[in-house]
C-alpha cells in the first residue's frame, strides 16, 4: 500500500490502461479502502465518471476498472487474476 492506504489501482490518474489491465490481472483489490475516508478503488472509479469530463485515456482506465467489478463473463475474463482465469476456464470445460 502507498501512503494514506492507498493502494496503486486508487491512483487512476497516473496509470496508462495496459497498466491498470495489469494491476488487475496481478490480483489488485476493488476493495481495498484507504485509512482517512475508506474510499475504494471502485468507489473513486464511479465518482471520477460521475464528476468530471474525463479525458479519452482516463475513461478507458475507469471504464476497465468498472468492468472488473462486473460478474465473470468472455468481456471481462481478460480483467481477472491469472487463478481466477484458469478456473474460469477449467470449470467452462465441466
Amino acid at each position: 500500500r502507498q501512503s494514506r492506504g492507498w493502494t496503486p489501482l486508487h491512483h487512476l490518474e497516473q496509470h496508462s490502461p495496459s497498466h491498470v489491465r495489469s494491476l488487475l490481472r496481478g490480483g489488485a483489490d476493488l476493495d481495498a479502502q484507504d485509512f482517512a475516508c475508506r474510499v475504494t478503488p471502485l468507489q473513486r472509479a464511479q465518482q471520477l465518471l460521475e464528476t468530471e469530463p474525463l479525458a479519452e485515456m482516463l475513461a478507458e482506465t475507469v471504464k476497465m476498472v468498472l468492468r472488473a467489478a462486473e460478474p465473470w463473463s468472455r468481456a471481462t475474463h481478460a480483467l481477472f487474476p491469472d487463478t481466477a482465469r484458469s478456473r474460469a476456464w477449467e470449470l467452462l470445460l465441466l
